[in-house]
């Protein structure tokens, strides 16, 4: 089943066992999809859709940061549920020390020298599983 469909099955899931916040949490989702396909005029599969979860996750990492700095725990808690629900959509992610690793294969295997061509190898095979800001911090590391 794609992500698309899983989304759709899991908020009617949702509704029946009356979770107002997962229900929520998954609709605004299906809208940011809606919307991505709306405005480029194709179906998404399923790569595309967990990039625009991973991008979610990024909106609700500093939503918490800027909660917590702020002392509201009860916007804390919400982001964090909704960051934990959106989550389990996403493939497992690399850890930090697989992503060097893999990124250390990379380079070696390829004598690639330049970010750029690194980063386009690493999400031909990784695509969703990492974290493009952590990826890069540590591709400068090793050239």
């Amino acid at each position: 089943m794609s992500l698309k469909g899983q989304i759709d099955k899991d908020i009617i899931v949702a509704m029946r066992a009356s979770l107002p916040s997962i229900v929520t949490t998954l609709r605004y989702l299906k809208a940011e999809v809606q919307s991505v396909e709306k405005n480029t005029g194709s179906d998404l599969d399923d790569s595309a859709v967990a990039r625009i979860i991973q991008k979610q996750i990024k909106r609700l990492d500093d939503s918490i940061k800027f909660a917590e700095q702020g002392n509201r725990e009860d916007l804390v808690s919400q982001y964090k549920a909704e960051k934990s629900t959106i989550s389990k959509y996403l493939p497992k992610q690399l850890t930090e020390e697989e992503l060097k690793k893999e990124i250390d294969n990379i380079i070696r295997s390829n004598n690639m020298d330049n970010i750029g061509s690194v980063m386009k190898k690493l999400r031909s095979e990784f695509d969703g599983r990492f974290d493009g800001k952590t990826a890069s911090e540590i591709i400068k590391g090793l050239l």
